[in-house]
């Protein structure tokens, strides 16, 4: 009899060879792929946003908000080699695929949204490190980061209100 270790070696392989992919198995912590990808998307989202609020934001305000695109692109790009290490696979390019503000253009408004944003994606993270085994560092600093964002949000806001 085969052992189950074996077998699934010996599937693996049977399914490459056929030219079948077989869906990612989730990390040993839980930590699947399609999450990945999902808070990957996320960083993209918010990198657009931020390069596009960036661009109607007073000149004081406009470099912050360049900084932050650019670190949650960081992230996305940190996200993907997690999903390339689970997967052996690069993610496929992300497009936006809305309006970047749901507030009717206003600023503060914008801001006020995306505080509350980043908030949620610290904890996100912090909760995502607890399933992340290898990956938990990882995912611990960019909650880390996303706690961050949320004061620089905090002190834009102080300079435009």
């Amino acid at each position: 009899m085969m052992s189950k270790t074996r077998e699934a070696e010996v599937w693996q392989r049977v399914m490459a060879a056929s030219g079948e992919v077989p869906a990612p198995k989730p990390a040993a912590g839980g930590l699947t792929p399609t999450k990945v990808l999902q808070v990957r998307e996320d960083e993209l989202r918010d990198a657009h946003t931020y390069r596009s609020l960036a661009g109607r934001a007073p000149r004081d305000v406009r470099q912050s908000l360049l900084r932050l695109s650019e670190e949650e692109r960081q992230h996305a790009r940190r996200l993907e080699t997690v999903y390339y290490v689970m997967t052996g696979k690069r993610p496929a390019a992300w497009r936006p695929d809305g309006p970047v503000s749901s507030n009717g253009g206003n600023l503060n408004e914008d801001l006020r949204t995306r505080y509350r944003e980043e908030t949620a994606g610290a904890a996100e993270y912090r909760r995502l490190a607890e399933q992340a085994d290898s990956f938990a560092p990882l995912f611990r600093e960019l909650g880390d980061d996303e706690e961050r964002h949320a004061g620089t949000i905090l002190r834009l806001l102080q300079r435009t209100l």
